[in-house]
């Protein structure tokens, strides 16, 4: 079957590609790959746009993700039939299935998509990498996403990483969505725990202990290799235990427990 168009994508083509096709009235599929597990297909028919599809996702949600690539390769085949015709359009926005309307619904998509993400994405997430072993499929990154990878240890957050490369937070933000987009890093879950909370956790102990529980806690955090502004609820138990299991008398151990469980009770935090 000939091959009438094949190349590469980069920032904006996709939407160039799609407009020429349209506008040449072509009938047939536009293959896009990004690896050999991330792909996407759109079909034609007299120009007109009759199916798109990314596997996971189709219509306009599917042509919003392939604009979204940063890079990629494509071509078309000329002749191909579409299996299905499954663009549905909301009406109060498209009155047509003209190219250039279906490219401003998928650009609506994506800002609203963005929204979202942005809301669980700020300068002050912290986010660590995908294990290895879960990564089954070769990705393309660009040099600002690669590096900001590489530096992710589920402790410190997007600014801090940022000011360590040198890196505006707008570019690191950036790079932390295609990462997100790409399976690469996940937003760790769970709220951080406030610093006031580790104050007060410090002078329980000192009552207990004597001068001595302030290094006993900053102790605990360096061998749990947490931070004390960046410590998570969901690492609270375990940073508690360690710092009980300290404390030589029994006596002082099961004291040190009922309060901390107490201060736990006051901030509303699972200990």
């Amino acid at each position: 079957m000939e091959h009438v168009l094949k190349g590469q994508l980069d920032e904006d083509a996709l939407a160039n590609l799609l407009q020429y096709l349209s506008r040449s009235r072509a009938s047939g599929c536009l293959q896009l790959t990004q690896s050999p597990q991330l792909n996407g297909a759109v079909f034609f028919e007299g120009g007109q746009v009759v199916f798109i599809s990314t596997g996971s996702k189709a219509g306009i949600p599917a042509l919003s993700d392939l604009l979204n690539w940063p890079s990629g390769d494509f071509n078309f085949q000329v002749g191909v039939r579409a299996p299905q015709h499954n663009l549905k359009l909301p009406v109060e926005r498209l009155k047509e299935l003209s190219i250039d309307s279906l490219l401003l619904e998928a650009a609506y998509q994506a800002d609203v998509n963005k929204l979202e993400q942005d809301a669980l994405l700020s300068e002050t997430s912290i986010l660590e990498p995908k294990p290895i072993e879960q990564q089954s499929q070769t990705v393309a990154l660009n040099l600002r996403a690669l590096h900001l990878l590489r530096h992710l240890d589920g402790k410190r957050n997007l600014s801090e990483i940022a000011t360590s490369l040198d890196m505006p937070v707008s570019e690191a933000l950036k790079a932390a969505r295609e990462l997100r987009q790409q399976s690469l890093a996940d937003v760790i879950s769970g709220s951080l725990v406030p610093f006031e909370f580790l104050d007060k956790l410090t002078s329980l102990a000192i009552n207990i202990m004597g001068p001595m529980a302030e290094i006993v806690i900053d102790d605990a955090l360096y061998d749990l290799e947490l931070q004390a502004d960046a410590l998570l609820e969901r690492d609270l138990a375990k940073l508690l235990e360690e710092i009980g299991s300290q404390f030589k008398r029994p006596d002082w151990r099961e004291e040190f427990k009922r309060l901390s469980t107490e201060l736990c009770a006051q901030y509303q935090l699972s200990c």
